[in-house]
This record gives C-alpha cells, sequence and structure tokens, in this order.
C-alpha cells in the first residue's frame, strides 16, 4: 500500500475538499460511516445526563457516525464519531492538515487508506479506541479547507459549540480531552484553540504532529491549575524543515519554538521527541505516538 508520504506533497490538499466524504473503521474490516443530519439515536441515548450503564451495546457502535453541526454563528461543517466500545474514558479530539486529507479518506476501503493517519492501520482512532476514547474529528469550517490560515476566533468559537453538541449529542465524557492535531490542525491547537479551551479540561492534554508553534504570549494566560494537570506532548520529524517543503514551512522550527514556550510558561509535564521523519512520513505513526502517550498519562508517568 502506498504510504501517505509518497502520494500526499506536505502541503497537498490545500484546496477545500469537496463533498462530504465519511467514514471510518470497524474491528471486523472496513466499513462506512452512517451519514446523519444529527447523532444517531443510539448515540443520543448516551448522552449528558445518562448513566454510562445505559450505554448501548448492539454493533452499531463499531460503525462511525457522519453527521454536520452548525454553530450559533451560522458556520456549517461535519464531524465523524468513532464510539468507543465500552465505557469512555475520555475524548479524543483529531484536528487535521490543510485540505483535511485523514478525515477525508474514510470513503476508502481501510486496506485503501494511508497508513497511520486518523483511521488508517496504525492511526489515531485504533490507538485511541483500544484504550476506551472515544474520538471525533471535525472538519475545519470555511472555505479555505484549514484550520489556522483564516479566522481563528470564528473557528475557537466553532470548535468550542462542537465539541459542546458532541457531548450532549454522542455521550463523549470531558473528563479527560486529547487534542491531536497534525500540520495546521497542530498550529490551531498550539496557538489559539489550546488557550482559549485549556481552563474547561479536567484532564488529558495535546498531542501535536508536524508543526504548531507557540502563541502570542502578549494575550495568554494559563493558571497554575492548568500548568500542573495537562500534558503537553510534541512529535515532529527532523527532517520536516523549510527546505522539504513547497512554501518553507519550518515544522520542526515551529515545534520546538511551541516546546520552550509552553515550558517557559511553567506548564509542569511536557514532552517531546524529534523521530527521523519528514512531514509526509511522521503520519504513519499517529498511532504510535497516541497510544504511547495516553499510556504514560494513565500511569502517571
Amino acid at each position: 500500500m502506498e504510504s501517505v508520504a509518497a502520494h500526499l506533497s506536505r502541503r497537498a490538499l490545500t484546496g477545500v475538499m469537496t463533498g462530504l466524504i465519511l467514514a471510518g473503521c470497524a474491528p471486523r474490516g472496513p466499513q462506512r460511516a452512517a451519514e446523519h443530519s444529527t447523532p444517531p439515536s443510539y448515540l443520543r441515548s448516551r448522552g449528558a445526563g445518562v448513566a454510562p450503564s445505559l450505554r448501548p451495546t448492539s454493533a452499531d457502535l463499531s460503525v462511525p457516525a457522519a453527521f454536520s453541526y452548525t454553530d450559533s454563528e451560522g458556520e456549517t461543517s461535519d464531524c465523524i464519531f468513532y464510539a468507543a466500545t465500552d465505557v469512555p474514558v475520555g475524548l479524543v479530539v483529531y484536528l487535521d492538515g490543510d485540505g483535511q486529507p485523514f478525515h477525508s479518506e474514510g470513503n476508502l476501503d481501510r486496506g485503501e487508506r494511508s497508513r497511520g493517519g486518523l483511521a488508517g492501520a496504525g492511526g489515531v482512532v485504533e490507538a485511541a479506541s483500544a484504550r476506551g476514547y472515544d474520538v471525533v474529528s471535525v472538519r475545519a469550517p470555511g472555505d479555505d479547507g484549514t484550520w489556522w490560515l483564516e479566522d481563528q476566533d470564528g473557528k475557537v468559537h466553532y470548535l468550542e459549540q462542537a465539541l459542546d453538541y458532541v457531548v450532549a449529542g454522542c455521550g463523549a465524557t470531558t473528563d479527560r480531552v486529547w487534542l491531536v492535531g497534525y500540520s495546521g490542525g497542530s498550529e490551531f491547537i498550539s496557538q489559539w484553540f489550546f488557550p482559549a479551551y485549556a481552563e474547561r479540561m479536567d484532564g488529558g492534554g495535546f498531542v501535536l504532529f508536524g508543526g504548531g508553534d507557540a502563541p502570542d504570549s502578549s494575550t495568554v494566560t494559563f493558571s497554575d491549575d492548568v500548568k500542573e494537570r495537562l500534558r503537553l506532548n510534541w512529535v515532529t520529524g527532523t527532517r520536516d524543515v523549510p527546505s522539504d517543503s513547497a512554501d518553507g514551512f519550518d515544522g520542526i522550527g515551529r515545534a520546538r519554538n511551541s516546546l520552550a514556550y509552553y515550558r517557559s510558561a511553567g506548564f509542569r509535564h511536557t514532552w517531546s521527541e524529534w523521530p527521523d521523519d519528514d512531514h509526509g512520513s511522521i503520519t504513519e505513526k499517529f498511532g504510535h505516538y497516541v497510544g504511547r502517550v495516553l499510556d504514560a498519562a494513565a500511569s502517571g508517568k
């Protein structure tokens, strides 16, 4: 199977992906997500205020649910929700890179998807689901197909409301929230969304792949409690450098800058790894690193 490094350039798919391409994976082989205008009833039965024992046990939970969400400002995008098969221990939120390539791969059979990524073999969903987490992937709203280049404040507002909707409509728990980003998704998390949302996170943190620069320090403050309870993680390849990019994107430089910022801000649980990868090849290892981070957090390391 062709790797993402071979068939996606590091800033590939910079235009908005056309159409709503929605699907996911199931334990017994590739399945396509069922499309819904709102979360389906088997997920709504898990909603806020419902005891975990009322979670459905049918095979419905093995099929990802795809639905759209419109926020209070009229902005609309789509979500894919991958439900844990038991009582969830937390929620992994995936934000894709420019063009949303991995969010959009779900219509392919599992063997045709890029290895790793969101829902390919060895991807985010596989690692998170094995550890009892629900996963939601949210497509960047707006016309630019990116999380970080335009209207960042509007996208912060959209994602905050979308996650509230996922909790109420899908029965997700926010006891532990992990923000997982790739490329432009990482930039959005580290610079805008995490600074705005961190106080609402009871546990978890973020895992940033392929970049994620520091926020504007003059406009951001964090409480001591947030600095103690949340865990921040960076994984970017040493070959993710401007000379490897058509547009001069410096993934490793941005990630290291962000790590230095958050450490200097007083965050007590930070971790980084810089493997021998470029911007594309790192995507094949998403599940490996997400699993390591979740395991370390569970063990208190």
